[in-house]
Parts: C-alpha cells; structure tokens; sequence
C-alpha cells in the first residue's frame, strides 16, 4: 500500500522493467530509479528521482506490475542518492549526460 503522502512513479521503461522482474523476490535493484538532478542547499536536499522531485525523508511506492515497493529516501548526497527499502540501501548514482 502506498503512504498517503508518498509519490507513485506508475510504469518504468521496458529495459527497466525487466531488471527488477530478474531481481530476487523483494529485491529492488539501482537500475529501477534515475536520478538526472541533485540541489544541495545546506540543510535541506532535493533530488529528481524518476522525474519527480524528493527530499530526504520522503517516502514512495514503485509500482511493478501489480507489485508495489515501498521505498524511502534516506540522504542525498553529492553524485548519488541513497534510498532504503527494509533494510537494504539503495545506492543510485547521478546519471551525468
């Protein structure tokens, strides 16, 4: 179920799609999120993830299929995000042009 003041990302890609079909049963792997934009603004960081804007501490649902994965933002750095699920951390690199 999705936190009411979380964000629903809605499908991904193909190529994107099928990383996390091959990944281990609960299992949620970097290459499910893109992240193209990183503001570092002293105490407050944003990020755009899958083309929307978070900050740290903010929660969402990455829908796959009918499966829904709960995932948190925990810092954002500078060159990458580090997002939790469980208690797994998800590190995602800045995708750089």
């Amino acid at each position: 179920m999705i936190p009411e003041r979380g964000v629903h990302f809605g499908r991904l890609p193909g190529n994107q799609l099928e990383k996390l079909r091959q990944a281990e049963q609960g299992e949620v792997p970097p290459g499910a999120f893109l992240v193209t934009t990183i503001t570092l603004d002293g105490a407050t960081n944003f990020a755009i993830i899958n083309g929307k804007s978070m900050s740290e501490g903010q929660q969402f649902g990455l829908q796959v299929g009918t499966q829904v994965y709960q995932v948190t933002v925990k810092r954002i750095e500078d060159g990458r995000v580090i997002l939790e699920r469980r208690d797994e951390e998800i590190v995602v690199p800045l995708r750089r042009k």
